[in-house]
């Protein structure tokens, strides 16, 4: 079901399986106030519907900002993330390298600033990370 549409995020969420479903907003075009207060939606619905798992699709999103404000809009959202019940998120990976260089770069300088008790991994089909989503 559709929960949530708007410039930037648009939200499906499975009531059977209590998986939410997003593609990562475009960083470009749009001031990092708009995509934090997107993402905020996104964590609204987390704690509305009491969701455990989510499911990040990154392979279509644009990145034309730099690292720094890339880390902070990541930064953002992985601190309000913990301020919901989610147990697992899976990330599907673009097929652009260098894309996927910096957002796994940022991953791990997240993981060691920051602590969590959410699982966490990158996949690059959908079919496999609802799989493991699911289990």
């Amino acid at each position: 079901m559709l929960v949530l549409k708007d410039s930037l995020v648009e939200l499906h969420y499975d009531v059977t399986t209590d998986i939410l479903s997003m593609g990562w907003p475009d960083l470009t075009g749009f001031a990092l106030s708009e995509v934090n207060h997107s993402l905020k939606k996104v964590i609204d619905t987390l704690k509305h519907y009491d969701i455990k798992k989510l499911l990040i699709d990154g392979r279509q999103n644009k990145v034309e900002v730099t690292e720094k404000e890339q880390k902070q809009v990541a930064h953002q959202f992985s601190l309000d993330l913990r301020h919901t019940r989610v147990k697992k998120v899976a990330r599907l990976a673009s097929s652009d390298w260098d894309k996927e260089r910096r957002s796994h770069q940022l991953s791990e300088e997240l993981s060691h600033e920051l602590t969590y008790s959410v699982q966490y991994q990158e996949f690059t089909d959908e079919r496999t990370a609802l799989a493991w989503l699911r289990a």
